[in-house]
C-alpha cells in the first residue's frame, strides 16, 4: 500500500470510530432507561451479564485516614511517587 492509501484508510477507520463511538453513547443511553423502566440491575444476554457500571472515583478525607490508620499506614498509602523522567 502507498502512503495516500494507508492515510485514507487511517482517516476512514477514524470517522468510523468517531461515528461507532456516538452511537454506542445512544445505545448506552437507551440501555439505562429500559433497565431502569424494568426495575432490573442487569440482563443476561447469551450468557453475558450486562450491568450499568458507575465509575465514580472516592473522595477520601486525608485528615480523618490520619486518625484512622497507624503513622507507618499513613505514610504508605499517601505517599507521593515521582519520576525523574529518564
Amino acid at each position: 500500500m502507498t502512503a495516500i492509501a494507508t492515510a485514507t484508510a487511517l482517516l476512514a477507520k477514524r470517522e468510523a470510530l468517531e461515528l461507532a463511538k456516538a452511537e454506542l453513547e445512544v445505545a448506552e443511553q437507551a440501555f439505562k432507561q429500559d433497565l431502569a423502566r424494568s426495575g432490573a440491575s442487569f440482563i443476561v444476554v447469551d450468557g453475558v451479564k450486562v450491568a450499568v457500571v458507575k465509575g465514580e472515583r472516592p473522595n477520601y478525607s486525608v485528615d480523618v485516614l490520619k486518625e484512622l490508620v497507624s503513622d507507618k499506614v499513613f505514610k504508605t498509602v499517601t505517599r507521593y511517587q515521582t519520576s525523574s523522567g529518564w
